[in-house]
């Protein structure tokens, strides 16, 4: 896999502020833990800022405040990261839970596949876009082995799973609207290439409804 911020140099780790994978030159340790330039330098600036606060006379009561503002800020924004995540997530779990039971209904995915005669765009040779509602990023499994276990680590509420997933190149992220190729189709999942942006040539598979 390659580094986030130097394509084609091959990532050695990850960023466990961001989730990015980072290269070598990237890999900033800060108290033992390892974090891409951007979010270190994000990290160290704030350590400056407290370290200011603590020489800084007179003023106490509004420099306290800043140092918790910035603190609230930046909490909020890996929370709201997290939270565009794990909704991507919840619906391939929505998404997987609903296609199970017209399997069991139905039996066969011909049935379902001849009864639609109009085109669609999760068919195989299709161009389509990559569109999850409320999110700005599209999660994309690299093999159907990796889409089976991020389904499960979402079911269980395994953070820690998904999180690994995510370093160990499993699962890719996307923009929304991204153009995509439709390659190959299972019953509740579409294997698709990307035809732009950064991650353009790679594939994956991603739940059929994420197709428009």
């Amino acid at each position: 896999m390659d580094c986030a911020y130097h394509p084609g140099t091959e990532a050695v780790t990850g960023c466990i502020r961001c989730q990015k994978l980072i290269c070598e030159d990237c890999k900033t340790v800060i108290d033992g833990q390892i974090y891409c330039k951007p979010c270190a330098k994000e990290i160290l600036a704030t350590e400056e800022t407290k370290e200011t606060c603590k020489q800084t006379k007179g003023d106490t009561l509004a420099t306290d405040s800043t140092i918790k503002t910035a603190r609230k800020r930046k909490r909020w924004e890996e929370l709201t990261r997290k939270e565009k995540i794990l909704g991507s997530v919840g619906l391939i779990v929505i998404v997987g839970i609903v296609v199970g039971l017209l399997s069991v209904v139905f039996g066969l995915f011909g049935l379902l596949s001849e009864s639609d005669s109009k085109p669609s765009p999760s068919d195989i040779g299709s161009t389509a876009i990559l569109f999850v509602s409320e999110s700005d990023e599209v999660p994309v499994c690299v093999d159907e082995e990796a889409f089976e276990e991020l389904i499960k680590a979402s079911v269980a509420k395994d953070d820690i799973g998904i999180a690994e997933l995510l370093l160990l190149g499993k699962v890719f992220f996307v923009p929304n609207n991204t153009k995509v190729l439709v390659i190959d189709r299972d019953f509740a999942k579409r294997q698709i290439r990307i035809l732009e942006g950064d991650k353009f040539g790679r594939t994956g598979w991603v739940p059929y409804e994420f197709l428009k």
